[in-house]
């Protein structure tokens, strides 16, 4: 659990800002705006096809040229070099 307030200070006699908190909320909202694009379909389906699979492909799980549907009318290719693959 993140705190959402932090109690006044015996120290200083007033509460402090949770600054740490703040912080990961806001990269949070930053990440989900510009990598996510706010939750439209395709921006979103493209950065599940980017960073969403990293795991399947490091573990060996999918190989190049795989492909994983992601919906009726969306599909995900697999691509590990996409210079050399042309992908």
């Amino acid at each position: 659990m993140l705190p959402v307030a932090v109690e006044p200070s015996p120290r200083l006699g007033r509460s402090t800002i949770p600054l740490a908190t703040l912080t990961l909320i806001g990269l949070n909202a930053a990440s989900w705006v510009l990598l996510q694009g706010l939750g439209l379909p395709e921006p979103m389906l493209q950065s599940i096809c980017q960073y969403g699979l990293i795991p399947a492909e490091l573990t060996g799980e999918l190989r190049a040229g795989d492909t994983i549907a992601l919906g009726p009318d969306a599909v995900c290719v697999c691509c590990f070099r996409p210079v050399e693959s042309g992908c």
